[in-house]
């Protein structure tokens, strides 16, 4: 397998690349499946991911795609220091509860906009998301 991500590669264009390969198949689908990522690509993807502002809901919005892509490589990979579902209940303690409210819509639409998988979750709760992850990053 290839790597996907080039070194000096921006977090803008490493969501393009993705949403290339989502947006090409109408079905529902598994991240794990559809974005062929080494392990290389995903530990670079986590370094561009962790540098968002924990405030910026306008960086989020504009990656969710990246976000939902590492989170499901991070636990396929098993990334020791990488648990997105802690990261984020932690960087939501720091936030309004209207902020949070944002960062899971955002989310949610992500899982239609690009037709993954839900597996019958909710994918509009953060409970519902991260079940949602944890079967992604497993398959």
């Amino acid at each position: 397998m290839y790597n996907m991500f080039f070194d000096n590669m921006t977090l803008s264009e490493s969501e393009s690349i993705l949403e290339h390969y989502f947006l090409n198949n109408t079905e529902a689908q598994g991240i794990i499946t559809h974005a062929p990522l080494t392990y290389d690509d995903a530990y670079k993807l986590f370094s561009l991911v962790k540098s968002i502002p924990v405030d910026s809901i306008k960086d989020y919005e504009a990656y969710t795609l990246s976000i939902l892509v590492l989170w499901a490589f991070a636990i396929k990979y098993n990334f020791p220091s990488i648990d997105l579902s802690r990261l984020f209940k932690q960087r939501a303690r720091l936030l309004p509860q209207y902020y949070v409210r944002h960062y899971v819509d955002f989310l949610g639409i992500t899982f239609e906009e690009f037709g993954l998988a839900t597996f019958g979750h909710n994918h509009y709760s953060f409970r519902g998301i991260c079940a949602i992850m944890d079967i992604h990053g497993h398959l």
